[in-house]
């Protein structure tokens, strides 16, 4: 057995172990694919590929979406025909996209073993699994983070003309898959500035990200007659988050529940229906005053409902369970196997990469990749912990954690002295801060379930 284990640990340090592996991870997502197919698209997924079906019968119409997963299905859908399927099957692609690109980064700045280990993790972890077969911007987002990292390490580390051009591209998609990651246009260009002192490969991916992102908003422009910022749910999710009748804890709630549902205040539905019944040019500026007035009035509640939005996004996330029972007719008992796998997954994955982030021995170069890791995690984590917030939106950073866990499983695994690599003496004084942060994810995981107990 002992044998068998070191063929396959030694099979993971060979560079085209990754096509097995991505092999691999497409053969369970094509029978996951067989399995959904007769249920028809849900929830954000359908609300994405109908939005692709407007770009294609050239309507003109005012986006609540980001545009750029609907122009990819576009793709697909005007070669193929438009349908649900087809907009599935595409989804494909974006898994091995994701997946040679966290193998691309996590080689560059580890290697090829913790490369091929971050991409067997993500192979076989349920929710992405789910998300590479539905119609859903988290696994493109994913996606674009991992080639963004690797874009800055190149450009660190050697200077050519096109790698500028091409971050600039992929923050393009970035923003206009998610608007809240307009952030990084900020961001990036200043790590980049700082780390390797180009001011160059720092303007040119802004100036090229914002000549794609004013395109689309041009085109806004010319289907509406009005100037959007991408999308129309920014201001919306932001009043969501933000309004006297916003749950302390459930930031979300209002994003999922509406008028004659449970818990939803008759109050609110009726500040909601007197911004609604405005002019949809008044509208963005009502939402936006609305949550401002309200978090000027009462900062202490904007204050705790912050400190509730990062705990939420920082719980495991329970949606891929729930949306098996709510549009995929699964009984119960599997929904919470994939619950449970997926809390599995995430909670290994992110104290391992705690453990890896404490190490005392650490080097001054393992140490800058855990800064531009950690700074494109929170970078991307910030907007949704002012506007609202639920543990589905971390999906996209948690591949980041992945190569620090992996980076750790390998050194302990090629060390001769693995118990003392595992060990928590390693760390020195900084076990006790360890230890608190343990203690502190630990409380949000259970506080997570205590609180949405009740819909099991």
């Amino acid at each position: 057995m002992k044998k068998i284990a070191n063929t396959i640990w030694n099979f993971l340090g060979f560079n085209y172990t990754v096509f097995a592996l991505i092999g691999i991870g497409l053969l369970i997502r094509i029978i996951t694919l067989i399995v959904l197919a007769h249920f028809p698209l849900a929830s954000d997924a359908l609300s994405y590929h109908n939005m692709a079906l407007q770009l294609l019968h050239n309507e003109s119409f005012s986006p609540f979406w980001p545009p750029a997963l609907p122009y990819f299905l576009l793709f697909f859908y005007y070669i193929f025909g438009a349908s649900e399927i087809i907009g599935r099957v595409s989804m494909l692609l974006f898994y091995i996209f994701f997946s040679f690109a966290i193998f691309g980064l996590a080689k560059k700045i580890i290697s090829t073993k913790t490369a091929n280990l971050t991409v067997l993790i993500f192979a076989i972890s349920p929710t992405y699994i789910f998300y590479s077969v539905e119609t859903y911007t988290q696994l493109p987002t994913a996606t674009y983070l991992a080639i963004a990292a690797y874009l800055m390490v190149l450009i660190n580390k050697k200077s050519h003309w096109a790698y500028p051009i091409l971050l600039g591209v992929i923050l393009a998609a970035l923003i206009l898959t998610r608007a809240s990651s307009i952030v990084f246009l900020g961001l990036i260009p200043l790590y980049i500035i700082i780390k390797a002192k180009k001011p160059s490969s720092a303007l040119i991916p802004i100036l090229v990200s914002l000549v794609i992102v004013f395109s689309w908003i041009d085109k806004v422009h010319q289907m509406t007659g009005r100037w959007i910022m991408i999308n129309e749910a920014n201001s919306v999710n932001f009043f969501i988050g933000n309004n006297p009748y916003t749950p302390l804890y459930k930031t979300w709630w209002f994003g999922s529940h509406g008028k004659g549902e449970p818990g939803v205040p008759t109050a609110y539905i009726e500040m909601l229906s007197n911004i609604r019944s405005n002019p949809p040019q008044v509208q963005d500026k009502l939402f936006l005053q609305a949550a401002l007035t309200h978090i000027i009035s009462r900062p202490d509640l904007f204050l705790i409902r912050t400190a509730s939005r990062i705990r939420n996004y920082l719980a495991f996330d329970s949606f891929t369970g729930s949306a098996l029972i709510s549009s995929y007719s699964a009984n119960k008992l599997l929904a919470l196997i994939v619950i449970f796998l997926e809390a599995l997954f995430y909670c290994a994955i992110m104290v391992l990469a705690i453990r890896y982030i404490f190490d005392s021995h650490l080097t001054s170069g393992k140490f800058e990749n855990i800064v531009l890791l950690l700074l494109l995690a929170a970078g991307y984590a910030a907007p949704y912990w002012v506007s609202f917030s639920h543990p589905t939106y971390h999906f996209p950073v948690v591949p980041l954690f992945g190569i620090l866990a992996s980076t750790l499983i390998e050194s302990a695994i090629d060390s001769k002295q693995n118990k003392i690599s595992w060990s928590l003496h390693t760390l020195g004084n900084r076990r006790y801060l360890f230890y608190i942060v343990c203690l502190a994810f630990l409380y949000i995981q259970i506080e997570w379930i205590l609180v949405m107990w009740s819909r099991i």
